[in-house]
């Protein structure tokens, strides 16, 4: 597999073959899943004009929730067992409408803090506990410490064998397949830090075509995803609860602290700063005016691009690409 079409083939044949636990959103640890003898499946799926989706689903719905609705109601897929989240208003409402459409069989809901002290820590350790123990039916302690290993393993080779901590290595985290970048024909000439809640494949190599290399992805499937999980104690639960509390915080957290830390620690490595807005998406749409505001005080150019996750905008999205090539060009002369 080296691309996105190549990790859909993969999951169309994992499906077929069951035995597996679906999941959309980076708070599920595929960990959990992975130790209880299920193969974790990340569900996602690039950019698709919802034909079959609109009469079904609210206006305001997260447009990549819709997204993946289209793609399993276009391949006749019924999933056997999903996780999801309440992490955002229609993260809580999927399953609704998946049952009500009869696109899933059965589902947990997990429960996911707020907060990152240690009660939220120990609140959502337990709520691992009782996905691992009870809707998985998970058997030993002891399989998630392998899992734990397993996957912090994977991780290493995943960034050991990429140019770059591109989307698509996340995909092979959840394929369980170190992820080797293809041989790419662009001449770089702009690095950008891009932010984003979720975004299709097809955007980031649509800036690749202008020469602009992403040089780290802050979404909800990005870079902070391949790193390693400690053990603090010797709960495996507690462990993964505090890891995936405290790594770069989910764009629902309104704090902007450590992303503001994480632009200015590679501000000497990037031209600028991208922001893909998911319509409807209110926690990504306010860090971007807000974020953008605060990085033009600092003199870091940034792009807010609006899009639905069907890209289909996209002769203007070139043109605002292109504008902003322009302004980091000169941005970058006047600061020689």
């Amino acid at each position: 597999m080296g691309d996105i079409n190549g990790y859909v083939e993969f999951l169309k044949d994992e499906i077929k073959k069951g035995g597996y636990v679906g999941y959309m959103c980076s708070y599920i640890p595929p960990e959990i899943i992975h130790a209880s003898g299920f193969k974790a499946l990340l569900l996602t799926y690039d950019s698709l004009y919802p034909e079959r989706v609109d009469s079904y689903f609210p206006k305001y719905f997260c447009p990549y929730l819709k997204n993946i609705s289209e793609f399993l109601l276009r391949e006749e897929i019924t999933l056997e067992k999903v996780v999801v989240t309440d992490s955002c208003d229609s993260s809580k409402r999927i399953y609704e409408c998946w049952k009500e459409l009869g696109i899933v069989k059965d589902a947990y809901f997990l429960k996911i803090p707020f907060g990152r002290r240690e009660e939220d820590i120990l609140y959502f350790s337990e709520e691992l506990r009782d996905l691992y123990k009870n809707f998985l039916n998970g058997k030993s302690e002891d399989k998630i410490l392998e899992s734990i290993s397993y996957f912090n393993n994977l991780r290493g080779k995943i960034i050991c064998h990429s140019n770059s901590y591109l989307f698509l290595s996340y995909l092979y985290l959840s394929s369980r397949e170190a992820y080797i970048e293809k041989e790419k024909d662009h001449e770089y000439k702009i690095k950008v830090y891009l932010l984003a809640s979720m975004i299709p494949v097809s955007f980031i190599n649509y800036l690749e075509q202008f020469g602009i290399k992403v040089e780290y992805i802050d979404s909800c499937f990005g870079n902070k995803n391949l790193e390693r999980i400690e053990s603090y104690k010797d709960d495996p639960y507690y462990n993964i609860s505090f890891h995936y509390l405290n790594k770069m915080s989910c764009i629902r957290d309104l704090s902007l602290n450590k992303r503001l830390e994480k632009i200015f620690d590679i501000k000497d490595k990037i031209d600028g700063v991208i922001i893909y807005t998911l319509k409807y998406c209110d926690p990504i749409i306010y860090h971007g005016g807000l974020l953008k505001k605060l990085l033009k005080e600092s003199n870091i150019p940034t792009l807010i691009i609006d899009d639905d996750y069907t890209f289909s905008s996209k002769e203007q999205i070139r043109t605002r690409i292109e504008a902003f090539m322009e302004m980091l060009y000169e941005h970058r002369e006047n600061n020689i």
